[in-house]
Formats: structure tokens, sequence, C-alpha cells
């Protein structure tokens, strides 16, 4: 009865998978006369007691990328009859690792980073295929297209340099995380009165990702990361670590601190 207005929580699925699950939900009526929204997520780096809300741009853009190499396959005591796609996959690799140190500017943050190299499976084989999977993380839609340029462009002249051939997909993710100020800023607020004036971290945005990103290009709001860094509580392992773990006594304290920011937004 005393809250100002009306909550609605937003129960979504599938936050880690592309498409995700916010676009649909949105699709949906999830914000239909929603005047903010706000999102919060638990964060090893930020230590316990403390909130991380920065006034802009929170989190990175997540591209996947995948170039499939055709080669010629034959004996490995005779790889001047292939087209060795390993060596030539190899090649590939480590020019992508000089599109962010070399052609992108060093003001702006970019991540190439390679997942996945497949090729062959006997020792003694060159084999006729290869395949290279990676992630593209950026926070400017400019460089997140010049990055996607120079990968097709590094993959494909690299390979018929060498007489392959080569076919690059590029999957763009979601948008990046860009809080509203004004809401950031009531956050902020919400979280020095729950954890104390020494209660807000600073750091610069992460390339992580998340699709709260699609929430916030519909309407105003801001996402928040809880500080659960904590050696005590054996809170010291990153995400998706196998023995990831979280100093559970912050959690109330998560929850005070949306309360609080919504009873803020509500009398604005």
């Amino acid at each position: 009865a005393e809250l100002p207005g009306t909550v609605r929580f937003l129960f979504q699925p599938s936050e880690e998978q592309l498409p995700g699950g916010a676009a649909p939900m949105i699709a949906a009526g999830a914000l239909e006369s929603v005047d903010y929204v706000l999102g919060t997520h638990v964060w090893k780096d930020v230590p316990s007691g403390k909130v991380l809300v920065l006034p802009e741009a929170m989190m990175a853009a997540p591209d996947e990328f995948s170039i499939e190499i055709q080669g010629r396959g034959g004996h490995g005591s005779l790889p001047h009859q292939t087209v060795d796609p390993i060596w030539i996959g190899a090649q590939i690799i480590n020019a992508l690792k000089t599109i962010t140190s070399s052609l992108v500017n060093p003001m702006e943050h970019g991540v190439v980073s390679v997942g996945i190299f497949k090729s062959g499976d006997a020792f003694n084989i060159i084999p006729d295929t290869a395949l290279i999977k990676g992630t593209v993380r950026t926070f400017d839609d400019a460089v997140r297209n010049a990055i996607h340029d120079h990968i097709r462009k590094m993959s494909s002249g690299i390979a018929n340099a060498m007489g392959a051939q080569c076919k690059v997909d590029i999957i763009k993710g979601y948008p990046p995380v860009i809080n509203n100020p004004e809401v950031a800023s009531v956050v902020a607020q919400a979280s020095k009165e729950a954890l104390g004036e020494d209660g807000l971290f600073n750091m610069p945005p992460v390339l992580g990702a998340e699709d709260f990103s699609h929430y916030l290009e519909k309407t105003k709001g801001a996402f928040f990361f809880l500080g659960i860094g904590n050696e005590a509580a054996g809170s010291v392992y990153p995400h998706h670590h196998p023995r990831f773990d979280l100093d559970e006594e912050m959690l109330p304290k998560g929850v005070e601190i949306m309360l609080r920011s919504i009873w803020k937004l509500g009398k604005q």
C-alpha cells in the first residue's frame, strides 16, 4: 500500500542464449505502460558491500562469428599435395588478434576472442576443413561494424592467398547495455542509503553482455551490479566457473536497493 505506483516483475527465460528472452517479452507486452525498468546482476569482481552502477555504458554488445575453411586434405607426410586448413586457420587466428591492437582506435573498447578451433581427427592426416568460432564485444556501432568487416576481409584474404576457400558468418547479438543517467543516479543514491556513503564501486564498463539492453531501448532504466566478491564467503571464483559461489548475505541488500529505487522513481 505504501508503494507510489505499480511494480511489475519480469520473469524472463533465455537470458544467455541468442536471441534471448527480452525481445519476446517486449513483443508480448511486458513493457506496456511501464515508466522505468530496473535490473541487477550479482558480480564477483565488485566486492561485497558495494554496487557498480554507471551513468551510461554498463555492458557490451556480444556478437558471434564463425569461419569455415575449405582446404584439401592428404597424408601428413605429403604436405605439398595438400591445402592445410589447420595452418591457414592458425594464420587467421593470429591476424584476428591484431584487429583491436592495430586496426581499431585505441581509445575505443573492443574485444575479439576465439573460443573454438576444430579440425581433423587423426594425427597423421591433414584434414579438408577447419572451423573457427569466437565472439566480438563492442560498445559503439561504428567500431562493431568495422571489426566485422576486418574479420571478413582478413579471413577471406588469408584463405584465398593459401589456395583455400573461406566462409564467414557473423551473428549480431544484443545491443550494448546503456543506462539512463537519471535512473542510474537514483540507483546510486539508493545504494548509498542501503550500503553507506562508500557503497559505490568504481570501475570501467565490462565487456560481458545482457539482453536487458532491449528493455533499455524501449524505456528509461538502469542495470546495476550487486557486489558479491568475498573471500571469507568463498566467493572468489569467476562467473561460469564450476566452483562459482556467491555471498548470500548481499541478496537482501540487493532487494533493499531495488525497493529504495522504486520508491524514489515513483515519486518523480
